[in-house]
């Protein structure tokens, strides 16, 4: 009989998972055979008696032994050892178990002689989940299926069973011989099914059976409990190769420390042999679920070290996933395609809210809403408050690095946006929070920072057609002076840059080192620094207070039709020395000039200037 392996060990590649806080939960993570050549053990058909090829006139399927099992059989873990939960894990692709037991027509047994021989699944929760049966029978009689001496097999989810039983397919053998019977358990659809086949000694398949039972999801199913012949009237049933073999091709997600693969990331995180510093990695493709990092690990994508606006191989997308990354150690995320295309009204999609350090880095987030519904730019979430990255105050160090972050353009990017609301959302806090190298672009706000402290920084970052680059404020109105670090402004027709929406008057930010387009504040013409002012909503007595400083030492005051700005404005938020500079036009304002101050117009025709303050 051709068989699974050509050689016959007791383990094969074979390790134990085990879950130390309760000495139980195990997981089969590689191949399984016990061919017999060196014997029988705890829970590895124990009850069995190891004989030479050849006893009781049988040669052994290979090698030089086999088993020989009585009343009431035998039992095995495919390699475990001791009682309990384990296999809590369904692996990845499938496995298969099976075992050889040979069939002698020519005997003599009593008619209806029989034996069940069982392999069992887990849940999720390592706990017994279900088992499939061959249903084995000898039979001399004429009555249906077959006639005279012959061995009659079904296939059922109970024991014992009825190997006539016409409702399940029933099958006879009629040539004595060594057959292999396996359990291939699989994926079908996100459902278990069982394919039970019963090959002959040349390898080809004499009868099958598929049994599913639509409660078994994936998601709850566990991996192999045990192999069982159970019910066995035969005194000297011989069996050979039990085996257990994981389907070949690994799954996608992997710890590269202990060479593990898995079906999910929450997977491989779960896993208890999965520890903080661990490494897992992620291969191209598309993954749906939610994801609690509640281990220290980092957690590897195809595109690892290539920045969001880097040339890019094939990635792994993170399709409508929920991320949290919630563990008291440091974690990292790196080279993911992180999307969100469903009608969720409001997510973080990223938190970064616990740990020594939070890294999420070289990772591209992406938000296309849904095709909207019955009318035109209309949807189930329009305006959403959905944001790529948050975090919270708790925790050590968040590092956001060199991602790409960009969303959907259909509504625009105000009231009926369908992009993200929030690029970045810092709820600033004790610890250090770095904003480095990212492009944030076609977002409602690019970047909110709620009670912006020196623990924030934030350079290198490209802000491009969003709503507004950058949202300023908190539930209490921000107090304190920041310098920000150098980031680029590319601005649409309708972009505010900064949005001062609730600071104290007290507030100031300098951006003074930032670019627009690529050229320094400046160096930019006066009129390109009106229209810079222009998209600024700050330096008011209303709900935009505070002041942002471009150019050193210097305010610039508009005079556009349909926005003349407060010149009183300028000189309330001056500082000494202070240069305000006016756009041509006139200001029918009144000013006091309470303090050392320069007012200029930026034209030599001083006609040009009118203050009239009747």
């Amino acid at each position: 009989m051709k068989k699974l392996f050509t050689f016959k060990h007791f383990f094969v590649s074979f390790l134990l998972l085990t879950l130390f806080a309760t000495g139980t939960i195990r997981a089969q993570t590689s191949n399984y055979l016990n061919g017999f050549e060196i014997g029988v053990g705890p829970d590895d058909w124990a009850d069995g008696t190891r004989v030479p090829s050849g006893t009781n006139g049988i040669t052994s399927a290979t090698g030089s032994f086999h088993t020989e099992l009585g009343a009431p059989g035998g039992f095995n873990r495919f390699g475990h050892v001791g009682g309990g939960s384990y296999n809590p894990i369904f692996p990845c692709n499938g496995f298969k178990t099976s075992l050889d037991i040979y069939l002698d027509v020519s005997a003599g047994f009593p008619n209806d002689k029989k034996v069940d021989y069982s392999s069992a699944i887990n849940g999720s929760n390592g706990l017994h989940r279900r088992d499939f049966i061959f249903a084995i029978g000898f039979y001399n009689d004429a009555v249906a299926p077959g006639a005279g001496n012959r061995f009659v097999i079904s296939a059922s989810n109970n024991a014992p069973g009825w190997p006539k039983d016409p409702g399940r397919s029933p099958q006879v053998i009629s040539t004595s011989g060594w057959y292999r019977f396996e359990h291939s358990f699989r994926n079908n659809a996100g459902v278990l099914a069982v394919d039970l086949t019963i090959y002959n000694s040349s390898n080809i398949p004499v009868a099958t059976w598929t049994l599913s039972d639509p409660t078994d999801l994936i998601g709850i199913i566990g991996g192999s409990r045990y192999g069982w012949v159970l019910n066995n009237a035969f005194s000297n049933l011989a069996i050979d190769n039990s085996a257990l073999v994981l389907n070949p091709v690994a799954g996608p997600v992997h710890n590269t420390n202990t060479l593990l693969n898995y079906c999910s990331i929450q997977a491989a995180i779960d896993d208890p042999l999965t520890l903080d510093g661990h490494t897992i990695t992620i291969d191209a493709g598309s993954y749906t679920e939610n994801i609690n990092i509640h281990k220290g690990v980092t957690i590897n994508g195809p595109n690892v070290g290539t920045s969001g606006v880097g040339f890019r191989v094939p990635e792994a997308i993170l399709l409508n996933c929920g991320i949290d990354i919630n563990n008291a150690f440091s974690t990292t995320i790196d080279g993911l395609h992180i999307k969100r295309t469903d009608a969720i009204s409001s997510t973080n999609q990223l938190e970064l809210d616990g740990g020594i350090a939070s890294t999420v880095q070289n990772c591209v987030f992406e938000r296309i809403d849904p095709t909207p519904i019955l009318v035109p730019l209309i949807s189930s979430v329009n305006g959403a408050l959905i944001r790529a990255i948050a975090t919270t105050t708790a925790g050590g160090t968040k590092n956001i690095l060199n991602n790409k972050i960009t969303g959907d353009l259909a509504g625009g990017l105000f009231s009926k946006h369908r992009t993200w609301n929030n690029g970045i959302y810092v709820d600033a806090g004790l610890y250090a929070v770095n904003i480095i190298g990212n492009t944030i672009m076609n977002c409602r706000t690019a970047l909110n920072i709620d009670d912006y402290k020196n623990t924030v920084s934030t350079s290198g970052n490209t802000f491009d057609n969003n709503g507004s680059h950058i949202s300023l404020g908190g539930s209490i109105p921000t107090t304190g002076s920041f310098v920000m670090g150098a980031n680029d402004f590319i601005n649409n027709p309708a972009s505010t840059m900064v949005n001062c929406s609730n600071v104290n008057q007290n507030f100031r930010l300098d951006i003074t080192s930032s670019t627009l387009n690529g050229v320094a504040f400046n160096a930019l013409t006066n009129a390109q620094l009106f229209e810079v002012e222009a998209r600024m909503a700050h330096k008011t007595t209303g709900s935009k207070k505070g002041k942002v400083t471009y150019v050193a030492n210097t305010q610039y005051v508009n005079n556009f039709v349909g926005k003349i700005d407060l010149i009183q404005n300028s000189v309330l938020y001056a500082e000494v020395g202070n240069i305000i500079n006016l756009q041509a036009g006139t200001y029918p304002q009144r000013v006091v000039i309470d303090k050392s101050v320069t007012l200029q117009g930026v034209e030599s025709t001083k006609t040009l200037y009118i203050l009239d303050g009747t």
